[in-house]
């Protein structure tokens, strides 16, 4: 019923390939199933998680060693991709909207995870709007709904929650303000501060529950993505810079600091540390807010959402799983941009000499020329009209290039021209696909066809001899794969990983196979 899958660092996706740098700060990947889109931590070193695929749930496993354990869940009644979970002390509080509640009343659930193996439901808050959004000051509670509903729904919703048992609502005020979920609010020092797009506004707070609005600040950029406030200062992320702003006089407040590289996720503060969610996580040292400066920097892979310091670990979780580091992490300098390209829909690349490129999904190909690493020159996007998917995985050797799409179909091109490659063939064997390479004009395919039954699929690998670009040849089908995640060819030899918690798959885990004969 649990699905939970430690995936230990020799046999991690492929995502994960490019951590191998830091190996010795990693300490566990743990995969999660049944799509995680919310994450928090309590008090007692639990990470509670909550899944809405296929139904809706909020699972509890232990950070306490080396892999997280499964140690205990609660089922509300809904959940929809809107929803999220916020930690105070040891309780979870999520928001049933109205639509999913049994009674169609909107709700705040305030679940107690103090036996994270047994929580239960301490009691169940009537709202008047489904609030997603939350951030805690002592025992003061503030509920926020984001701007899903249009402009003028930013309505702020105040409780004491001195008793948990019985929380007590203090105030409920239209704010005005479209609050974006991914942005949201904080609490802090007695100001609360509002991010609405390009802007932030700043209310100070009374020990009432009462809001004064001080201050608005609008950013000449297209969005702030993160803030984080501790105390007076607010840390901000935005698309051109991550900043530091003293807010001491709430109503004339103070840029302390500027760092040019933009922020594009969620900012973390643990005391003197910060972790911004950048091209990769950025660590600096904050303990001189007018000098801050960066000690690390580490690559992460696809589907980052968060970090979470705890104890001397670092939590890093993203829409698939968990990775565990150990806080040595912090001060690992990884290799930082020299430039960075925008726009698309960027999944995968390959170089080939000083060509990049990249599988752009619904921009199909894009090619830059990389000849000056600092200055990228944009040379062709192709594939338009050879199938209409987007795409996803690329592969290339000295004379092709491989893309394939979301629905499965492989493009198969001529690099003779790098700057514009000749779509000459079409491979339709896959409903998907997870993974390729091509070595010695083998290409090898991972990932899923139709099998025995309708609408089931089965993982399979495919050999294809590309000689002839023009006429791929099929080698080989090699079935008996559950969750084929990444594959890589050396040396005659195909090496795969299967990701499936299911000990009959046949090919299950780190898989070695020689294909001399393919």
């Amino acid at each position: 019923m649990f699905a939970l899958a430690m995936v230990p660092f020799a046999a991690t996706s492929v995502h994960a390939q490019s951590l191998r740098c830091i190996e010795e700060h990693l300490v566990s990947e743990t995969r999660l199933d049944e799509r995680p889109i919310s994450y928090a931590m309590l008090d007692n070193g639990t990470l509670a998680v909550l899944h809405i695929d296929p139904d809706a749930v909020i699972r509890f496993y232990d950070t306490s060693h080396d892999t997280l354990e499964l140690v205990g869940e609660y089922i509300p009644s809904s959940a929809s991709y809107r929803n999220t979970i916020h930690a105070h002390g040891n309780d979870i509080y999520t928001c049933l909207p109205a639509s999913d509640h049994p009674d169609s009343q909107d709700a705040i659930f305030v679940i107690d995870a103090c036996d994270p193996s047994n929580p239960t439901l301490r009691t169940e808050i009537s709202v008047e709007h489904n609030l997603n959004l939350a951030d805690f000051e002592g025992n003061t509670a503030y509920f926020m709904n984001d701007d899903f509903l249009g402009p003028g729904d930013g309505f702020l919703y105040v409780y004491d929650i001195t008793d948990p048992d019985k929380p007590i609502r203090r105030r409920r005020v239209n704010t005005g303000l479209r609050v974006p979920r991914e942005h949201g609010f904080q609490v802090a020092g007695g100001l609360m501060h509002i991010s609405t797009y390009d802007r932030i506004s700043t209310y100070t707070i009374d020990e009432a529950g009462q809001t004064k609005w001080q201050h608005a600040y609008r950013f000449d950029v297209n969005a702030v993505w993160a803030m984080e406030a501790v105390g007076q200062m607010l840390y901000m992320g935005h698309d051109e810079k991550f900043e530091i702003y003293d807010f001491s006089d709430p109503a004339n407040p103070t840029l302390r600091a500027s760092d040019d590289r933009p922020s594009y996720g969620g900012i973390i503060i643990d005391g003197s540390t910060a972790y911004v969610l950048q091209n990769g996580i950025g660590v600096y040292d904050v303990s001189n807010p007018d000098a801050p400066h960066l000690t690390g920097h580490f690559s992460d892979y696809a589907g980052v959402n968060g970090v979470i310091p705890f104890n001397d670990r670092v939590l890093v979780t993203r829409d698939s799983g968990v990775s565990i580091f150990n806080q040595t992490v912090k001060d690992y300098q990884g290799p930082e941009p020299l430039t960075t390209l925008t726009g698309g829909e960027p999944h995968e690349m390959v170089i080939q000499d000083n060509t990049a490129y990249i599988a752009n999904g619904s921009f199909r190909m894009t090619i830059y020329d990389l000849t000056d690493p600092m200055a990228p020159v944009f040379l062709d996007a192709v594939g338009e009209g050879y199938f209409s998917e987007d795409y996803r995985q690329i592969a290339a050797d000295e004379d092709s290039i491989v893309t394939a799409s979301d629905e499965g179909t492989i493009g198969i091109f001529t690099n003779i021209d790098p700057t514009q490659p000749d779509h000459v063939a079409s491979i339709s064997d896959f409903v998907s696909v997870t993974d390729m390479d091509i070595e010695n004009n083998l290409l090898v395919v991972i990932g899923f066809v139709e099998g025995d039954s309708p609408g089931v699929t089965e993982g399979t690998l495919g050999i294809y001899d590309i000689t002839e670009p023009a006429n791929p040849i099929q080698r080989s089908m090699l079935p008996g794969f559950g969750d084929p995640q990444w594959i890589r060819l050396t040396d005659s030899s195909a090496i795969t990983y299967d990701a499936s918690s299911d000990f009959d798959t046949d090919h299950r885990g780190l898989v070695s196979f020689d294909i001399t004969d393919p």
